[in-house]
């Protein structure tokens, strides 16, 4: 069985925050566009990063759109307290993610 990395470890995370993101979000009865346009930008670019490094650039543009998205949420709408986690531990790993992939 292979082992996986730490790094993998993290993209999986970063994928199960965002999908959980939208699943609650539907199922909550409160669907909020930017939210879940930017956990798609996360969880697209996220895959593809998995199956190849070249998508590191697309990974990153999609951790900025992230980031301006939830900025301008949070700005009209406001965060509550889970979704300031789910949003900071997107940036954290995001931001992890992409560090340890330029090295």
């Amino acid at each position: 069985m292979a082992k996986i990395d730490r790094l993998t470890t993290l993209i999986y995370l970063t994928l199960l925050v965002n999908l959980l993101d939208i699943v609650l979000h539907v199922a909550i009865g409160q669907p909020e566009a930017l939210r879940i346009i930017s956990n798609t930008f996360i969880i697209i670019s996220g895959a593809l990063i998995l199956v190849n490094t070249i998508y590191r650039m697309l990974f990153v543009t999609s951790l900025v759109l992230y980031i301006i998205l939830n900025t301008l949420h949070v700005l009209l709408e406001g965060a509550g307290l889970l979704g300031a986690v789910l949003i900071a531990t997107t940036v954290l790993t995001g931001v992890i993610i992409i560090r340890r992939r330029a090295a």
